[in-house]
């Protein structure tokens, strides 16, 4: 219910602050909320006392980084050519492997980017899980065919498995 009604709420004040101020306003109405947090952050958080022998990780890092990137290069080819084309294959299985990459990586890090312990407790897995499965923020199978299937990026043999393309 909240999820809905922020979102209406949102949508018609973006309107009229489009409508009063320009289009140029959405991008100053996201100012402020950083700032706050920074201030939350430095007046609530206690400053960690323990960072001696802490360093940034960075295989890790470069791992995380390269995998994402090769991931959304993947991703926005694929919104003009095939997915099942060479070169959106390659982007994505690169992608995939060193996202994988990162996960051994980081259980044999000596000061991983995340504590790789957080997914043993069963909140924080179930909260992570919902996060990212919430029905209004991914894309269904079935909406992400018939969406592929009325643009030219639809190959034959896509079309004969789904359902939704007859």
């Amino acid at each position: 219910m909240a999820s809905a009604s922020s979102s209406a709420v949102s949508a018609l004040a973006g309107g009229r602050l489009v409508e009063h101020s320009g289009w140029r306003a959405v991008f100053w109405v996201n100012v402020p909320i950083p700032v706050l947090a920074a201030a939350l952050t430095l007046a609530g958080v206690p400053q960690s006392a323990d960072t001696a022998g802490r360093r940034i990780d960075v295989p890790g890092a470069t791992l995380v980084t390269a995998g994402l990137v090769l991931a959304v290069a993947g991703f926005a080819r694929a919104v003009r050519h095939p997915w099942t084309g060479r070169w959106t294959l390659v982007l994505l299985i690169a992608a995939a492997v060193l996202l994988t990459a990162v996960s051994a990586q980081q259980l044999r890090a000596a000061s991983p980017l995340a504590p790789v312990g957080w997914l043993a407790a069963r909140g924080i897995l179930v909260s992570v899980s919902t996060c990212c499965w919430r029905p209004s923020r991914c894309v269904t199978p079935s909406s992400w065919c018939r969406s592929t299937c009325r643009t030219s990026a639809a190959t034959p043999p896509c079309r004969r498995a789904c359902g939704c393309c007859r």
